[in-house]
């Protein structure tokens, strides 16, 4: 009885199917046909280049015998796989150790080459900067690229001034994240995000019900200096400055809390921050309550966000994309009153947290894309798209290369 079947292997292949890897083989089936057909297989291509990945799938339809010892020895002819030609076919016969014999049909259909994220660098003379950088040899017209406008092709540049984004869903620039946004497990600790900010949000997603840098903060501090919150929203004041935080927690209506080495008072609400005498250092927190508000989420860098985006913000009066974080007024009002020159004031902190549920979820890019993936590409905010062609501002991976859709790389 006969027996038919189709086995399909992926293997990596470049160049051509030859006929000196197709003939010769003889093995022991065991009295399993499919058996001898594995063994066969690893001898139909060869992979040349270990820094690519090229793919071709082989099918052999074949009829013999289940339990006899078979020899194969097609003729294919040689030709380069990744030709205009589709498909590369062989004919050839199966010899059964007995009289039977049967037809031989190889199929190898070429596959595209996966092409490198844009933001790998691979480049050598790149590498040869990175090392003359980590030895300290620094050339004196290297600087950062935000200075001088110009683009020099490292990873950390173009991370620095293009944005990437997947067409394929709903998230704008899936795989770019800015200072001011928010980080998820998607992203996790890759560039923008600090060290600070990436333990702050995994020691907060470690609460019960949360999951990660969806979580509800410890008390937020604001500033460090003679200011309290607005006297009409007080609620309590208490000489015992150990426990205000606990005090708080304890008044579903305690939204603030001023605490020194001399006075804890708690607030309702905070709107202006009021100076009183200079004598009086205190510390001012925000408190997020527990099961009564939805989560919160910590930027990727906040020092960095408030320098560069929402200080230029808040003083020039130009509005930016990524909304309102927690407590933002008072984070203007204590940066203000520093810059007109309160020197008592010791610290003011940057905009830290926003809400969860309005931060969009962004993907750390992977280090290659299929044949025939597409991205978006745009600039960032301090940078504007020039264009040297009418193309369109997308790039098309097309055999192992970035291709816009004028066909140019």
């Amino acid at each position: 009885m006969l027996n038919a079947f189709l086995i399909e292997s992926i293997f990596q292949i470049e160049a051509c199917i030859t006929n000196e890897l197709l003939t010769g083989p003889k093995v022991d089936t065991g009295g399993s046909a499919t058996a001898s057909l594995l063994e066969l297989l690893p001898s139909v291509g060869f992979h040349r280049n270990g820094s690519e990945s090229n793919h071709a799938v082989v099918s052999i339809l074949t009829e013999v015998e289940a339990t006899e010892k078979v020899e194969a020895a097609p003729t294919v002819a040689q030709r380069p796989l990744y030709d205009s030609v589709p498909n590369g076919m062989g004919n050839g016969k199966l010899k059964v150790t007995t009289t039977t014999s049967a037809p031989l049909k190889i199929e190898v259909t070429p596959m595209g080459k996966s092409c490198q994220s844009p933001l790998v660098e691979d480049d050598p003379e790149e590498q040869k900067s990175n090392e003359e950088k980590a030895n300290g040899e620094l050339d004196e017209s290297d600087t950062d690229p935000a200075e001088t406008g110009l683009v020099k092709g490292g990873a950390g540049d173009k991370k620095a001034v293009f944005k990437f984004d997947d067409p394929n869903t709903f998230t704008e620039n899936d795989y770019h994240l800015h200072s001011c946004e928010c980080f998820f497990q998607d992203w996790g600790q890759m560039e923008p995000v600090t060290a600070q900010s990436f333990e702050a949000a995994a020691k907060g997603s470690m609460e019960v019900g949360m999951s990660f840098n969806r979580l509800s903060p410890d008390p937020v501090l604001l500033w460090n200096g003679p200011y309290i919150c607005d006297l009409r929203f007080l609620i309590a004041q208490d000489v015992e400055t150990m426990s205000c935080a606990m005090s708080c927690n304890d008044i579903s209506t305690c939204k603030y809390f001023v605490v020194s080495n001399r006075v804890c008072m708690l607030f309702s609400d905070c709107q202006y921050m009021t100076r009183v005498s200079t004598n009086f250092i205190g510390k001012a927190y925000a408190v997020h309550q527990r099961g009564t508000n939805s989560a919160l989420c910590h930027i990727a860098d906040p020092d960095r966000c408030w320098a560069e985006t929402r200080r230029r913000a808040y003083l020039t009066g130009k509005n930016h994309r990524f909304g309102k974080c927690m407590w933002e007024h008072l984070h203007e009002q204590c940066d203000f009153n520093r810059l007109m020159g309160d020197s008592e004031i010791e610290d003011c902190k940057p905009c830290t947290y926003m809400e969860a549920k309005n931060a969009p979820v962004k993907r750390a890019m992977p280090s290659r894309f299929p044949h025939g993936a597409r991205l978006t590409v745009g600039c960032d905010d301090n940078y504007a798209l020039i264009a040297a062609s009418s193309a369109a501002n997308q790039i098309t991976c097309i055999d192992g290369e970035w291709r816009d859709d004028t066909g140019k790389i």
